[in-house]
């Protein structure tokens, strides 16, 4: 497990690197009193290609993760994952008394 978590902080390094810089550097332009709309459209598309390789980077790192566990503990999981995408509602359901 420690050598998963490492192998993704030293994958996703870099992408952060490169992803804080094209931010900073965008917040700069855009602070600009005439920004250069080509630059900022630049900046637009690469900070987007790097926000999906750090999504890419999250998903094999949760791919190798799972495959490490025991089908008991991959039920779990997709009970915790279900469990997870109805939690917005249960306070609904409290305010009117269902809970």
């Amino acid at each position: 497990l420690i050598t998963m978590i490492q192998a993704r902080e030293a994958a996703l390094q870099p992408i952060a690197e490169k992803l804080r810089a094209n931010q900073e550097a965008l917040a700069s332009l855009l602070d600009a009193s005439s920004p250069d709309a080509a630059a900022v459209g630049r900046l637009l598309i690469e900070i987007r290609g790097e926000e999906n390789q750090v999504g890419e980077v999250a998903r094999q790192a949760a791919v190798s993760f799972e495959e490490t566990l025991l089908p008991e503990q991959r039920q779990r999981l997709q009970f915790v994952r279900q469990a997870a995408q109805v939690q917005p509602a249960i306070p609904a359901f409290k305010t009117v008394g269902l809970l």
